[in-house]
């Protein structure tokens, strides 16, 4: 398997693939960062600087280890990136050249591409909200990544657009920023409510919990 990608979703997929290779000796990885690092004490995906999600830090750890280490069934490569992705159905398996510092053409049965994403904006181009260039996140969301980690609450102003009586809330939120939690999703729902109830107090999980 051909894993590409240096963030929170590549760690844990050499995380899982590995745990798989220890059930299935024939499971091989071979993982491909473009950015450059040392291969004998690698660090290819970064740590949380905040200490609020232990369980992120823990897998990048992992992940971290795992690359130094071949006896896990694990092949680091940094420095490299793909240039073509042939499939050859006759083989049943990709054919893959790569660039950089481990060039060269490799064949794999399957390929996990880690490398990002960006949100469909399809359902609102026609509407008038603006977004970051930088991270197409809503421009009032943008503001807040950069303070993401911090502790700091959810302005509920962050979720208003120029579009009357419409809300961008969840992952798509978040643009390219792949650190959106359930537990941002949740504070963003709070603080729409104190929107639409027109009350900066309402807690709309407090009061779910009084009924129930």
């Amino acid at each position: 398997t051909l894993l590409v990608g240096d963030g929170d979703s590549a760690a844990a997929s050499v995380v899982a693939l590995a745990a798989l290779a220890g059930q299935s000796p024939d499971t091989w990885l071979t993982w491909v960062t473009r950015r450059a690092c040392n291969e004998q004490l690698p660090q290819p995906v970064e740590p949380p600087v905040d200490n609020t999600l232990p369980e992120r830090q823990r897998m990048a750890a992992l992940a971290n280890r795992l690359a130094a280490d071949d006896a896990n069934h694990v092949t680091f490569y940094s420095g490299t990136h793909v240039e073509g992705v042939t499939w050859h159905a006759d083989l049943d398996r990709f054919v893959v050249r790569l660039a950089g510092k481990h060039a060269g053409e490799f064949e794999f049965d399957r390929i996990v591409a880690n490398v990002g994403y960006r949100p469909d904006a399809s359902l609102h181009r026609e509407l008038h909200v603006a977004s970051c260039p930088a991270c197409e996140a809503p421009a009032g969301m943008a503001p807040m990544l950069a303070d993401l980690g911090s502790g700091a609450a959810l302005d509920p102003r962050a979720l208003l657009t120029p579009e009357p009586d419409f809300y961008i809330l969840g992952a798509k939120s978040f643009g390219r920023d792949s650190r959106f939690t359930i537990a941002t999703g949740l504070e963003q729902i709070r603080a729409l409510f104190t929107i639409l109830g027109d009350r900066a107090d309402l807690d709309l999980y407090a009061t779910m919990a009084d009924l129930a």
